[in-house]
């Protein structure tokens, strides 16, 4: 899903070129990419990036889907890497064929 961003965002936000086969073919010192078009696609980037990061926060801290998925705290999430001190009943156990999820790490 993330190698299908990047096109499918730029395909999205340009317009279609309908007579591009009656133009002829770009210089060899023509830039790919123009001013507009590089700050338009990191605006976008930035977006398509922050609205990610949002979803993935609001997933592990507010969302009760019902999935089973244990929600944890804006701590736990900004200090993962120390996971190991965790209590080890503080999460609900994830069943995929019989692995339990119980070891963090």
């Amino acid at each position: 899903m993330v190698t299908d961003g990047p096109p499918a965002t730029a395909l999205g936000f340009n317009p279609p070129d309908f007579d591009i086969m009656k133009k002829p073919p770009r210089g060899r010192d023509d830039s790919l990419l123009s001013g507009w078009v590089l700050i338009r696609y990191t605006v976008i980037g930035f977006y398509v990036g922050a609205a990610t990061v949002g979803i993935f926060i609001y997933w592990y801290l507010y969302a009760e889907s019902g999935d089973g998925h244990t929600l944890i705290t804006w701590d736990q999430l900004s200090h993962w890497a120390h996971c190991r001190s965790w209590e080890k009943g503080a999460f609900a156990p994830v069943n995929f064929d019989g692995y339990t999820g119980v070891d963090l790490l």
